[in-house]
């Protein structure tokens, strides 16, 4: 079921509208002077978000800038890690629907 909230009431309480998305499943319509101007929904319902190559641009942009933490030596490395941990986190999300 879809919940409204006001934009002042998501202000002050997005912290539970976050945990209630993630944990149940929870779908919240944010307005502003009575107009729809957000949603706050479960991950997986967004069709254009992947986590893998969020991830790995993410990583990239890291690279580029010359920020590479961790056990890395190259680029590859850093990238081949992000492939492998990205796919945990799709194969978590895969079990949670």
């Amino acid at each position: 079921m879809v919940k409204t909230v006001t934009a002042l009431q998501a202000r002050h309480n997005l912290g539970e509208l976050l945990e209630g998305a993630f944990h149940r499943g929870d779908q919240f319509v944010i307005e502003r002077a009575g107009k729809p101007m957000a949603a706050v929904v479960p991950l997986h319902m967004v069709p254009d978000y992947d986590p893998i190559k969020a991830g790995i641009a993410e990583g990239l942009e890291d690279v580029r800038a010359g920020r590479i933490y961790g056990p890395y030596t190259s680029a590859k490395d850093l990238v081949r890690s992000l492939r492998r941990n990205a796919a945990k986190v799709k194969a978590k999300q895969v079990k949670r629907r």
